[in-house]
């Protein structure tokens, strides 16, 4: 056995030697590039960033979360309103009847 403090020793390297190659997609990804231009971008052109799908994620729960919020203040709006209308409908009936006319003479009386 031989021991030595002075030697490290070396990553080892990762070979990738990929299996199919396809000449024809990569003619189709060429011209495809040559059309586009500087719109093309690839997948795998993209630049990664640490983060950035589970940042992605926050914001659309956000934006989705905003949208619900201000949907049910609308509904309790609009129900605040048809409630408010129903209840003044109900009041003038009341107050236009017969009958309750002769209630609110009973009141105002004192009787």
């Amino acid at each position: 056995m031989k021991f030595s403090f002075s030697h490290t020793p070396k990553p080892r390297a990762f070979d990738y030697r990929p299996r199919y190659y396809d000449p024809a997609k990569e003619e189709w990804e060429a011209k495809k590039k040559e059309l586009l231009g500087s719109d093309y971008q690839a997948k795998e052109e993209r630049e990664y960033r640490p983060g950035q799908y589970i940042g992605e994620l926050r914001i659309r729960r956000g934006i989705i979360a905003n949208r619900d919020k201000k949907q049910r203040q609308q509904k309790r709006t609009l129900r605040s309103l048809i409630f408010l209308v129903l209840l003044a409908a109900f009041a003038y009936w009341l107050i236009k009847t017969d009958f309750s006319n002769s209630i609110w003479a009973v009141f105002l009386s004192g009787q």
